[in-house]
């Protein structure tokens, strides 16, 4: 309800946000952003119904254009002079002085996915801790399917636009009879296999 609508009648929401419902009685109530008090003679109870209705979402905008091209994605590019990485906690390791990359976690040594080459592990630059590269918030957007139903074709007219799960921040195709390997404009997408 909005303004001096009963918003008891109203499902107990305001449409402004900020406010609430408050009672004058079991039978009357309006949409405020505070109940001033109870005084003698007032025959306001303030009792407070319903939720506060939230302020609008903070208006948030993409990726300024240097950080797109720039700083590296996770398992991408080396990012030893970039020393920034675009992804969710993520931070850029050394390998050695001409080669870094953005990972989640890096231990000093061989690593095995890695041809067993030799890791310092040095970080450099701050860690990310999540950029959204579409808009802000960033979102996670995943597809469950099954490998041979009607869904694939779907889920290619999808990928081949970017469109659907494929506009978001980050996303994964999620099947339990096997996996799915789709060919997109940037790539393969392979999916990630349950049980």
């Amino acid at each position: 309800s909005k303004g001096l609508d009963n918003c008891i009648n109203k499902g107990r929401c305001c449409q402004i946000p900020g406010q609430q419902c408050f009672l004058q009685n079991d039978y009357y109530g309006n949409c405020l952003t505070a109940c001033v008090g109870v005084a003698d003679g007032d025959p306001w109870s303030c009792k407070a119904k319903g939720i506060k209705t939230p302020a609008a979402p903070i208006k948030g905008g993409k990726l300024a254009k240097w950080v797109t091209e720039e700083c590296k994605l996770e398992g991408g590019d080396d990012c030893s002079k970039s020393k920034c990485c675009i992804g969710m906690n993520v931070q850029c390791y050394e390998k050695n002085k001409n080669w870094a990359q953005c990972k989640q976690s890096c231990t000093p040594g061989r690593d095995l996915a890695d041809k067993n080459e030799t890791w310092s592990c040095k970080p450099l630059g701050p860690r990310s801790l999540g950029l959204a590269t579409k808009g802000f918030p960033s979102l996670y957007c995943f597809i469950l399917t099954r490998t041979d139903g009607y869904e694939v074709g779907l889920i290619k007219a999808m990928l081949a636009k970017g469109a659907g799960v494929f506009d978001c921040d980050e996303y994964d195709l999620l099947t339990a009879d096997g996996k799915l390997t789709l060919d997109g404009p940037k790539g393969s997408v392979t999916s990630i296999q349950f049980p």
